[in-house]
């Protein structure tokens, strides 16, 4: 298993990485709504052949106990209809109900293609 913390890339074999941003507040009309906390994610596709965001699939803890994401797409478009082509970077949001999260979040990535693997664990602290 990686480790990481917010901000930083892990690569994975066959050239596919991601990257996850600090938590933050999602923004509304340009202004922070502390009643939700977004984290985007960014994935990129090396030279690898395509393969689907489906096979991503995260596990989100706090305070030593699982919690889910309120909305796991983007803009309507369901995470596991997205093919990463070659050279290709995807981003996506995973928002939280601000209440549910204690002081640290930890976000543990598997995948079921060989290509993106292995587990992959980011973690730190919330936004205040």
């Amino acid at each position: 298993m990686t480790t990481s913390s917010w901000g930083h890339r892990v690569t994975w074999p066959y050239e596919a990485a991601i990257s996850v941003a600090a938590p933050r507040h999602q923004q509304t009309n340009g202004n922070p709504n502390p009643a939700w906390t977004e984290v985007v994610v960014t994935v990129t596709n090396g030279n690898s052949p395509a393969y689907r965001a489906s096979t991503l699939r995260v596990e989100a803890y706090t305070n030593d106990r699982t919690i889910k994401p309120i909305v796991p797409d983007v803009a309507g478009i369901p995470l596991q209809d997205k093919t990463i082509e070659p050279n290709e970077t995807f981003s996506f949001s995973l928002i939280f109900a601000t209440r549910t999260l204690g002081r640290d979040l930890t976000l543990r990535w598997s995948s079921s293609d060989d290509r993106v693997r292995p587990i992959t664990t980011f973690n730190g602290d919330v936004a205040p």
